[in-house]
């Protein structure tokens, strides 16, 4: 007996050792960064235009965004359609040289050579010679041999013919030193959705850039740019499936437009969206192409002007845990009408401070995508990311800190009623305060299981192990019925340190749902390649070959809380179970509600 007893001892601890040397290997991380949008910083005057680089480079921005048009008082390249002024262009050529000279490589562009908003004269931006040419039949563009062979010559001068003079005569399509990509075009086909049958402009104008003007045999990646305009929550407008059939398209930028709501934060839609081993995830992984959030921007929510530095922290922290690189929308100079926009002087306390905190951020941020081709590795040797608590939430806010849809590490981040999952506060649905639990459904941490209901402990409680709070099958059903056979149990505390499940969905993407509780996932994780659903601890092998959810698709949009939960409006609310002040259904000591009147409405 002894002889057996010692034998299942060494196999419950070889089983730990291997298991927990299995999650620490896991997918080899890469790194992540963040940029800004300026359009037109090459129109600038030379000493603002290098001022305004210098900042940004000591905001440890990555990657600066701009477009190629015209504006006020600067014409666009292309004056008349197949005719490229040089002269004009040179002062895009003075704007690589100053970034690569003051970033001293750790900053890199992004070139839009066509905006869509030119080619339709809306959105404020002057009517170029395509617009002037096609009128309101703007798509005409796109389907419209005359027009095609137009652009694509536009694209030739720019980026194959046009020699630098800054690079000693080097044509653009060499200079992978400084730029880092190119979309197809700005927004094409924006607004429109689903896309018409000219839709196969996209992947014949991505090989026309990768193969004919060599963009690909230089490591300048083609990017989308933004398909059909921004992209609504959880929909696929900027990848349609002719995206990823496209093996030329190296990089998939999405623009997002997103506000906090009554349900959600600002960041909510970017963590839901880019959550490790969901579909989107899988899809891009599957086919070898990079996400990029191109574009987003300050949305605000029923015109609470008062919450545009929480919000911009908000999304680049969510993007940034995720792992994908970001460029905000947009950086001007003088008085920010539009309501997104950022002036490169903001003080401590301004937005401008908020997106300085985020971009720091981001350079020390990994991700599961290899961007070593194309970006700038970080200067930082040891990079991490560790969500950080938003400073510029405003005291007058509706909730400072733990509402649904409020970006967390553990459920004690989030309010009553809300258990954390893949760093977003949901609404808890599996083993809450008051509610039923026995051995096939456990409590969460914190609470213990009396009488079939979901409690605090008693602060001396000596329940044994496979009671109370523990309720594993392995503690209870282990051959030996001993206390030193159940690894999950924490006896001295009557707590588990994972979460109740009932299936993969209810457990974080690093993890598995085992014997009811969520376990370190070991084999067959959510972004692990696999030919069949056997092979997954989600449940479900996706098409792309990669383990996914369960149910396949890209997580819904947090839900409404259910019954049991006080749904108050957002306005002034505390966000807390019904009668709750512990545990996951704890009120906090330190108020991170602040309940108050609004301040003032900026104006």
């Amino acid at each position: 007996m002894h002889i057996e007893y010692l034998g299942a001892l060494v196999a419950v601890w070889l089983s730990l050792a291997s298991r927990a040397g299995a999650y620490a290997q896991g997918p080899q991380p890469h790194w992540s960064f963040g940029g800004v949008n300026h359009q037109n910083l090459p129109l600038l005057e030379p000493d603002e235009r290098d001022r305004v680089i210098t900042e940004l480079v000591r905001a440890n921005a990555s990657a600066i965004r701009i477009f190629i048009r015209a504006d006020e008082t600067h014409p666009d390249i292309e004056r008349t359609l197949g005719e490229v002024d040089y002269s004009v262009l040179d002062l895009y050529d003075d704007t690589l040289a100053a970034i690569y000279r003051i970033g001293e490589g750790q900053t890199k562009v992004i070139i839009a050579p066509h905006d869509v908003h030119a080619l339709r004269g809306d959105n404020g931006k002057l009517c170029d010679a395509y617009c002037e040419s096609v009128g309101k039949s703007w798509l005409s563009f796109y389907s419209k041999e005359n027009y095609r062979d137009h652009y694509r010559n536009r694209l030739t001068k720019v980026f194959a013919e046009y020699p630098s003079k800054n690079f000693d005569g080097a044509t653009w399509n060499t200079l992978n030193q400084i730029i880092l990509g190119v979309d197809i075009q700005n927004e094409p086909f924006g607004g429109v959705y689903p896309i018409p049958i000219a839709e196969p402009w996209i992947c014949k104008t991505a090989k026309f850039m990768k193969n004919d003007i060599r963009l690909g045999e230089n490591n300048i990646a083609v990017i989308t740019g933004g398909i059909s305009g921004s992209n609504e929550a959880m929909t696929s407008r900027n990848f349609p499936n002719s995206v990823w059939a496209c093996d030329e398209i190296d990089v998939i930028g999405i623009h997002g437009y997103y506000s906090d709501s009554d349900q959600s934060m600002a960041g909510t839609n970017w963590a839901d969206l880019f959550v490790r081993g969901g579909t989107l995830a899988s899809k891009a992984l599957g086919s070898g192409k990079l996400l990029l959030a191109e574009e987003f921007t300050f949305v605000p929510y029923e015109d609470n002007l008062e919450q545009k530095a929480a919000n911009i922290f908000d999304q680049g922290q969510a993007l940034n845990c995720r792992g994908i690189p970001w460029v905000y929308s947009s950086l001007t100079q003088g008085p920010t009408n539009g309501i997104g926009d950022l002036n490169v002087d903001g003080d401590e306390h301004s937005p401008t401070e908020a997106l300085r905190s985020i971009l720091k951020q981001a350079s020390t941020s990994l991700s599961d995508f290899d961007w070593s081709s194309y970006a700038p590795k970080p200067s930082s040797t040891d990079p991490h990311f560790q969500l950080a608590e938003n400073p510029f939430f405003p005291e007058q806010g509706d909730c400072v800190g733990g509402c649904p849809g409020w970006l967390c590490d553990v459920t004690d981040d989030c309010g009553s009623g809300l258990v954390c999952r893949n760093n977003v506060c949901e609404v808890c649905e599996v083993g809450c305060s008051s509610m039923s639990c026995n051995p096939s459904s456990p409590c969460q941490p914190g609470l213990v299981c009396i009488k079939g209901v979901c409690k605090e402990p008693a602060e001396e409680a000596d329940l044994p192990c496979g009671h109370g709070t523990c309720f594993d099958a392995k503690c209870t059903n282990d051959l030996f019925g001993l206390a030193a056979q159940c690894p999950y149990c924490d006896k001295r505390h009557f707590q588990c340190p994972s979460s109740p499940c009932v299936n993969a969905g209810d457990c974080d993407t690093d993890e598995q749902c085992e014997w009811y509780r969520c376990k370190p996932c070991t084999s067959g994780c959510a972004g692990d390649q696999c030919s069949a659903s056997r092979q997954c601890s989600t449940g479900h092998c996706n098409e792309y070959g990669y383990c996914d959810y369960a149910q396949g698709t890209i997580r819904a949009p947090l839900q409404p809380p259910r019954k049991g939960l006080t749904n108050v409006p957002r306005k002034g609310s505390v966000w807390r179970g019904k009668g709750k002040e512990k545990g996951p259904s704890k009120v906090k000591d330190k108020a991170k509600f602040k309940v108050q009147e609004p301040g003032p409405m900026a104006t």
